[in-house]
């Protein structure tokens, strides 16, 4: 059986790599987190929501042109992502 000779110079870390095991150091560092309750106002949610589709025009919507079964194009449309992003946004955590 092959032993590792350990220098004396050796930190313990270094010791125990050179015996060919894993050493591994790991430091926690805590946080607290603390609830802070807003009441919502649905009323400027609802007016945050429409000042932002103000400014986002046609980006809050979208819509497509598909061919049904018959070869008809119809139009499929509704309300996109960033629409409902900004309803999240605004109503908050």
């Amino acid at each position: 059986m092959n032993k590792v000779q350990v220098q004396s110079n050796m930190g313990d870390g270094e010791a125990i790599v050179a015996e060919g095991k894993t050493l591994q150091r790991s430091q926690i560092g805590f946080t607290t987190a603390v609830t802070v309750q807003k009441p919502r106002q649905r009323a400027e949610v609802l007016k945050a929501c429409e000042e932002e589709a103000t400014l986002a025009g046609d980006d809050f919507l979208y819509a497509w042109p598909v061919k049904d079964k018959n070869g008809k194009t119809k139009t499929i449309e509704g309300e996109s992502v960033q629409l409902v992003l900004s309803g999240i946004r605004n109503w908050g955590n």
